[in-house]
């Protein structure tokens, strides 16, 4: 053999090894196509049988020793994969209720959280004391915005003392907007307003849907729901107060939601 078929045979062996590892990665990648799932079936079956012609490809292109050993194995991996995702139709989605598809009158659910009453269980030591206006100075597009007057509860009876002695009464508002959008955003921004201000004083805790930090001298807990986000504050900077704070602006996040689901019964 000369020198020259010793290259040939080289680079025939070389073009050899590119062509199963193009194989491979094609056969991998529909692999994956079929494991994640494909809406259509038609797409599903000829994705199906695209890796199977591949796997087929690679199975006789490597060694005949290793082919009897991985054949069978080969073909029963794609056999399964690939008839799952077909027989196994993509769940339809829940039916939407009428609340998620109608929009809701967001002057009329700010009335009626106006109009009260207040009737959700707040965490101990704080009552409520109906509602008022607030005077809000960010550029939020809300629709309205409503105080929720809060006070320390009277001391229970000794050895317990009053755990608002000493601090003015507890402050809490709903701003009500035209979407669930753009009550979600006005929490994401009012977190990272807070984070930026008290950044020496720790990190946010929670989320948009309910968050909570310590500011200067205070606690401020704060969430969104709906149509609708809530924010409690003026409440002493000690870990004995987070759930009070919490506590508050779920209970004001309950209240929402029930005002809205009139709201959209009432049309």
């Amino acid at each position: 053999m000369t020198a020259g078929d010793n290259g040939t045979s080289v680079r025939s062996r070389v073009w050899g090894v590119a062509l199963t590892a193009c194989l491979a990665l094609v056969t991998a990648a529909m692999i994956a196509f079929l494991i994640v799932g494909i809406e259509s079936r038609l797409l599903r079956l000829s994705t199906l049988f695209l890796a199977s012609t591949a796997m087929a490809g690679v199975v006789m292109r490597i060694p005949s020793s290793w082919r009897t050993r991985l054949g069978l194995l080969a073909t029963s991996f794609l056999a399964a994969i690939g008839v799952l995702p077909i027989l196994v139709d993509n769940p339809e989605p829940s039916p939407a209720t009428r609340s998620s598809v109608e929009r809701i009158n967001a002057d009329y659910l700010a009335a009626l959280i106006r109009k009260g009453p207040f009737t959700e269980t707040l965490p101990p030591w704080v009552q409520a004391a109906g509602f008022g206006d607030v005077q809000l100075n960010d550029a939020s597009p809300r629709v309205d915005a409503v105080a929720l007057k809060l006070k320390w509860a009277p001391p229970p009876p000794s050895p317990y003392s009053d755990p608002g002695e000493g601090f003015s009464d507890p402050l809490a508002h709903f701003e009500i907007y035209n979407s669930p959008e753009d009550a979600n955003h006005r929490a994401t921004t009012r977190i990272s307003q807070v984070k930026e201000l008290y950044k020496e004083r720790g990190p946010v805790y929670g989320n948009r849907k309910s968050f909570m930090i310590f500011g200067n001298g205070e606690t401020i807990a704060g969430g969104a729901r709906g149509y609708v986000y809530v924010e409690a504050y003026g409440i002493p900077d000690a870990n004995a107060y987070v759930p009070t704070a919490t506590g508050t602006v779920n209970a004001m996040l309950n209240y929402a939601h029930k005002m809205e689901k009139i709201a959209a019964e009432d049309g």
